[in-house]
């Protein structure tokens, strides 16, 4: 028996946090890993989504199937959890915070999927999930394998898996016993460090930080804060964030991208690399 959900002809843009995009032929929720395998082995063209927090679809949406892991939902074990592709941030919070585990609050309020976290090696605050990443379960071409920390080859915003389109499915992260009212006090730090991020609709931050420097600082020194394209506007508090404003669409959005990129390059010799993800049938 296989379990998973089907729906057709969705909206991409009610699939990611940036709310645009296209239509995609079929979005498949599979529940169970060995589910998610065998549709990866029989649809055909596919995309594999998480939560869609960093990511861009096309206008032209996408001929395709997307499979999603947020069926994989598992949270087990005591300091060392293991933990599916699918829970969310706050779930996992939710689970750490009853065991009393400490060492994951720097993701409080990423709306992201661990397993999206682990592919881009995603983080806040200078800690990333390579801090606390033990072991890694990934689906490739030959079935399951089994990743140590050092295996996951770990970069800036990157790991094997982004680089060779391995779909993680679970992961083994390190915490620590502490008591409740530290996690409660590095919960509220956290939360106060991203009190200024903007708010609405966005994929986060669009570009990788240069070495040595702040994508959003170089942006706002080229006075791109607030600069719009159709519906889509560069965030006042934060110059790495895009927003989606007022039914914007991926060609609003990519004029901006190019903006950005031209307007540091021609002023501080500096070629900005997205962190973003594109959706697209290519």
């Amino acid at each position: 028996m296989q379990y998973y959900r089907a729906f057709s002809n969705v909206p991409l843009s009610s699939l990611t946090t940036i709310g645009v995009g296209g239509l995609c032929d079929r979005v498949m929720y599979p529940s169970r890993v060995e589910d998610l395998y065998d549709l990866m082995k029989c649809v055909g063209h596919y995309y594999v989504l998480g939560n869609g927090s960093n990511v861009l679809p096309s206008d032209a949406g996408f001929r395709g199937t997307i499979l999603s892991t947020k069926g994989l939902k598992k949270i087990e074990g005591e300091e060392f959890l293991e933990v599916g592709a699918g829970v969310t941030v706050s779930e996992l919070a939710n689970v750490a915070t009853e065991k009393r585990l400490t060492g994951w609050e720097f993701l409080v309020g990423i709306p992201a999927t661990i397993g999206g976290l682990v592919t881009m090696n995603g983080g806040a605050h200078g800690i990333f999930m390579s801090d606390i990443v033990s072991r890694v379960t990934a689906l490739t071409e030959n079935g399951l394998i089994e990743y140590t920390d050092q295996a996951c080859d770990f970069g800036r915003k990157t790991s094997r898996f982004l680089k060779n389109r391995e779909v993680v499915v679970s992961v083994l992260i390190n915490l620590a016993k502490t008591e409740q009212a530290l996690i409660a006090k590095r919960k509220q730090t956290h939360l106060q460090q991203r009190a200024f991020l903007p708010k609405g609709k966005s994929m986060g931050c669009v570009f990788q930080n240069p070495q040595g420097v702040s994508a959003g600082f170089l942006l706002s020194e080229c006075g791109l804060c607030g600069s719009k394209e159709g519906g889509a506007i560069i965030a006042k508090e934060h110059a790495n964030f895009i927003l989606n404003r007022d039914n914007a669409t991926e060609r609003d959005i990519l004029k901006l991208i190019e903006r950005m990129k031209s307007e540091v390059y021609r002023r501080f010799d500096i070629q900005l690399k997205e962190e973003i993800q594109y959706l697209r049938d290519d």
